[in-house]
């Protein structure tokens, strides 16, 4: 009897802690992802404003030095893991991180994106 007892305490055990891993796993995952897409999504917001900042040259009449800003947004693209693309209001990508300037037409969706 002690015995029979024992051992279903032992199995309630194991699969009270099984069940409380996969419902942990299966509920953290969510929050995780979410977290590091928020986070992501700071950071390359915050990098966006710093080169913003640095090309505001253009916008007092000066001149943007290109190879300046070359060179910026290749050290953002390596520090962030991302391609990053200059695009004018046209969908005309006017620079690219990853290569040398080029042109080319991109259509443009736009996409709704709520954050809680």
């Amino acid at each position: 009897m002690a015995r029979s007892l024992y051992s279903k305490f032992v199995l309630g055990y194991l699969i009270f802690g099984l069940l409380s891993v996969l419902t942990i796993a299966t509920f953290s995952s969510g929050i995780t992802r979410d977290y590091l897409i928020k986070d992501r999504a700071n950071a390359l917001y915050d990098e966006a404003n710093d080169i913003a900042a640095s090309c505001s040259l253009m916008y007092q009449g000066q001149h943007q030095d290109m190879d300046l800003f070359s060179t910026q947004l290749k050290n953002v693209s390596t520090y962030l893991r991302t391609e990053i693309w200059v695009v004018n209001k046209s969908g005309v990508v006017i620079m690219d991180s990853k290569n040398v300037i080029f042109y080319y037409t991109v259509r443009i969706y736009h996409k709704h994106v709520l954050w809680n």
